[in-house]
């Protein structure tokens, strides 16, 4: 499970899109949101 996603750490990948079971992130132009 995914509890913290930090804008300062995020690399734009996506990968948290991509593993999160319940779709909760959004892709957005400069990474997840």
């Amino acid at each position: 499970m995914i509890e913290i996603v930090s804008a300062q750490r995020c690399i734009a990948c996506d990968m948290c899109i991509d593993v999160c079971p319940t779709r909760v992130f959004d892709r957005g132009r400069t990474g997840c949101r």
